[in-house]
């Protein structure tokens, strides 16, 4: 593109965002625009709006922790779709980062999802199986632990009962 294009480009970019906010190939696309016109702040802040509306992409980069917040920020943005609320438990049961993993609230996200579609769509069942079974894994394991942490004495009782 050369540049006396840019600000054609940047004005139908900027209509098509207008007219399709959810659209993230458009934030992303103004966002390249706006860079190559010199205008890093504001391409970088089209790449954050894209990421809001396709957080998907942080978790195929191995990014779970901003998966999920961009996930649930996109859930609080349109409620109505229940969607990125099952997608932000689904990144919080199989994320491989033990310090983003979390098996119980991807079950509560799961549960809501499941209720608010009358449990009739099985992506949202299946999240809520593995969610369950992750969680039902997590207890048991942190049980574990905590008998071996216990003084010899008090875990040979509690062997015994």
């Amino acid at each position: 593109m050369t540049l006396p294009a840019l600000p054609d480009a940047i004005a139908h970019y900027h209509d098509a965002v207008r007219l399709e906010p959810g659209f993230p190939d458009a934030h992303n696309n103004l966002g390249a625009t706006l860079v190559a016109a010199g205008k890093p702040d504001e391409g970088a802040a089209e790449y954050r709006a894209a990421l809001k509306v396709a957080p998907g992409v942080l978790a195929e980069q191995g990014k779970c922790a901003d998966a999920a917040e961009h996930y649930g920020e996109a859930a609080r943005l349109r409620p109505a779709d229940t969607g990125f609320v099952e997608r932000q438990a689904w990144v919080l049961v199989t994320c491989g980062d033990a310090r983003t993993r979390d098996a119980r609230r991807a079950v509560t996200l799961a549960e809501h999802t499941c209720k608010t579609t009358e449990e009739k769509d099985p992506r949202k069942a299946l999240t809520l199986a593995r969610a369950s079974g992750e969680n039902a894994m997590a207890t048991d394991l942190e049980t574990r632990l905590a008998s071996y942490e216990r003084p010899d004495a008090e875990r040979a009782t509690a062997r015994r009962k």
